[in-house]
């Protein structure tokens, strides 16, 4: 960094046009959202140890790092794209390398989760179909609209999405199962968790309020005023939109299902270690 460049930035003064709170809504909303692809980052792991600290060392690490430079980067050149900031910077031709391999790898993490969730519903699919299924929709993003634009479309429907999701399997698997699964009725068609014909109301129930609530206290920001409520924006600026989100959908899934589907013994969740002599994933 040149002598110029660091004292642009220890000169720099904060506009303080964007609260606290958004700040906080936009880092928390956005790690939510990439949390469902830690499967695929961790997927060759050997033990579960492994996989957790890879994954949480090597991404916060790696995202912090990132995130400071290219905050620092931000503040230099007013750009928020990185082929733009990289340009005015004179940077070398291995950071653009680095550039295109991070987003090959993050594309290939993409495609391949959307493609193993669609195989996991329909598992007599072809690989290399569905894929091209999956990735042939999302080209038009990449030449429409700006970077800016497409991290507010992933921030907002993303969180909406991500946060109640996120709500409702963790509630499931470390409060209502005590981190116990019976890994072989996972592969049983009609086993118990089946539910209701394939489906856990339960789980839909919630998450709709959860994504209801994100848009009262959220939906200002996707710019369309018949989901916007100028009591919902108040609140905003003290909770935020996808903590109360993640908050309300925790606590619908875990009363609902400890009212109706442990009672009525839907989803085994009585299943106990004896079952099948061990916990799913267990270290030795």
């Amino acid at each position: 960094m040149s002598a110029e460049n660091l004292a642009a930035l220890l000169s720099f003064k904060a506009t303080r046009e964007t609260s606290w709170v958004f700040a906080f809504e936009a880092i928390f909303a956005y790690a939510v959202v990439w949390l469902q692809y830690i499967g695929s980052w961790n997927r060759m792991a050997k033990t579960e140890r492994g996989g957790v600290w890879g994954t949480y060392i090597g991404l916060a690490l790696a995202g912090m790092l990132l995130g400071i430079v290219g905050g620092m980067a931000t503040i230099l050149t007013g750009e928020v794209d990185p082929t733009q900031w990289m340009l005015e910077l004179n940077l070398s031709v291995m950071a653009f390398i680095c550039i295109i391999a991070g987003t090959i790898t993050t594309i290939t993490i993409l495609i391949y989760s959307g493609a193993m969730s669609l195989l996991t519903v329909f598992p007599n699919l072809n690989f290399r179909i569905v894929t091209v299924f999956i990735a042939l929709p999302a080209l038009p993003f990449i030449f429409i609209g700006s970077l800016r634009e497409a991290f507010d479309f992933i921030l907002i429907f993303g969180a909406m999405l991500a946060g109640p999701y996120w709500a409702i399997i963790l509630i499931d698997y470390f409060l209502l199962r005590k981190q116990k699964i019976n890994v072989k009725a996972c592969f049983e068609k009609e086993g118990p968790y089946k539910y209701f014909k394939g489906f856990n109301p339960v789980a839909i129930f919630s998450q709709i309020v959860g994504m209801i609530v994100w848009l009262f206290l959220g939906g200002w920001m996707t710019g369309f005023t018949f989901i916007t409520s100028s009591f919902g924006m108040t609140l905003f600026n003290g909770l935020g939109a996808t903590f109360p989100a993640i908050i309300v959908s925790a606590l619908v899934y875990y009363g609902l299902t400890k009212l109706f589907l442990k009672k009525y013994n839907f989803g085994d969740y009585g299943y106990s270690k004896k079952s099948l002599g061990g916990v799913l994933n267990e270290d030795k």
